[in-house]
């Protein structure tokens, strides 16, 4: 028999508001959003696209912390088709 691995699904959502469009002035914020609305938190707030990445990059690599080494497996490959 083949082991059974469990797959785990994370959900972020990366809002942003143009607060001047002459200025180029952006607020954007990445949420988790977790199966209960009460589970939903912030993230981080960027005002640019540089540092939003930063975050969202942040976030993956404490997802890929919580699941060991990071390395792709061939578990990670099935899930990928």
């Amino acid at each position: 028999m083949g082991r059974t691995v469990g797959v785990r699904h994370e959900v972020a959502v990366v809002r942003v508001e143009v607060r001047n469009a002459d200025d180029a002035q952006l607020l954007i914020e990445l949420l988790e959003v977790g199966r209960e609305p009460a589970r939903d938190r912030l993230l981080g707030r960027a005002t640019n696209a540089a540092d939003a990445c930063r975050l969202l990059e942040s976030w993956i690599a404490s997802l890929v912390g919580d699941r060991g080494s990071g390395n792709p497996t061939a578990a990670d490959a099935e899930t990928d088709r």
